[in-house]
């Protein structure tokens, strides 16, 4: 077998500088994240993603994960036998999927991953994906800027007849006009407890988050705040169709019920 199934990404000239795998001086790993993981089974996320894909995700298929986060939602793909390149800007994030990843794959070889610390909307290769996608919220971070420079470049790296999928926060979900002062909603987890607040910024609506990190006696141990801003699926609709990229909203998990997030899949026009 090939030891180095990476080959196709040698022309990414600045994949070494961008540290393919991380050095092991690192300490440190993402409570929050790993308790947030926790309360939902990825397992179902990442098999609604093949199932969604035009083009059928197994042996040796290239995959995109931007925003990848702990790297949980790659293992399956991995596990597919798919070749899955990983991108977030959090270095803490970083850390963590490096960590994931290497504990599954200590045994083998090689690892079917690479890791890229890049702020996605920066990020691009001049490779082909068989399926980019985007989850946990992530494109909310972005601006309407950064946005368009995401969908630019995910237009170029995606093979023709493949798609970009991604989930977005539902304004729906927490609200039906545009609210004139902030509104409070309590999600209340095992570990861990989300409070939102729902704001106007300069006419953008926009959600900030408390993550609260519990121990298992309820004590709170950490807190995280997260800004976020809320587009609607017609306004990730009109970016993505500057971009040459068209658009289907589809059920969040393919559940009807489930209205906090948006789920859209985008293909080439």
């Amino acid at each position: 077998m090939n030891n180095n199934p990476f080959e196709w990404l040698s022309q990414y000239d600045g994949l070494e500088e961008e540290k393919m795998f991380r050095d092991d001086d690192y300490v440190g790993f993402s409570d929050y994240y790993t308790e947030y993981s926790n309360e939902y089974d990825l397992g179902l996320w990442s098999e609604y993603l093949m199932k969604l894909s035009p083009i059928e995700i197994g042996e040796r298929s290239k995959v995109l994960d931007l925003g990848c986060g702990a790297g949980y939602l790659m293992l399956d793909f991995m596990d597919a036998g798919s070749f899955v390149v990983g991108v977030d800007i959090s270095a803490e994030m970083f850390m963590s999927a490096d960590e994931v990843i290497r504990d599954c794959y200590e045994d083998d070889d090689y690892i079917p991953a690479i890791l890229i610390q890049k702020d996605i909307a920066e990020f691009c290769l001049s490779v082909k994906f068989d399926l980019i996608y985007c989850m946990g919220d992530t494109l909310n971070y972005l601006s309407r800027e950064k946005m368009e420079k995401t969908f630019n470049n995910v237009k170029k790296m995606l093979k023709e007849g493949s798609a970009f999928i991604v989930d977005v926060i539902n304004p729906e979900h927490f609200m039906t006009d545009v609210p004139e002062e902030e509104t409070i909603t309590l999600h209340d987890k095992t570990k861990i407890t989300f409070l939102r607040c729902l704001k106007l910024y300069d006419g953008q609506t926009c959600l900030d988050t408390e993550v609260i990190i519990k121990s298992q006696s309820g004590e709170v141990v950490d807190t995280e705040q997260h800004h976020q801003i809320v587009y609607s699926y017609d306004d990730m609709k009109e970016m993505a169709e500057k971009c040459g990229l068209k658009s289907e909203r589809v059920p969040f998990l393919g559940d009807d019920t489930l209205t906090e997030k948006l789920q859209i899949v985008f293909t080439v026009k």
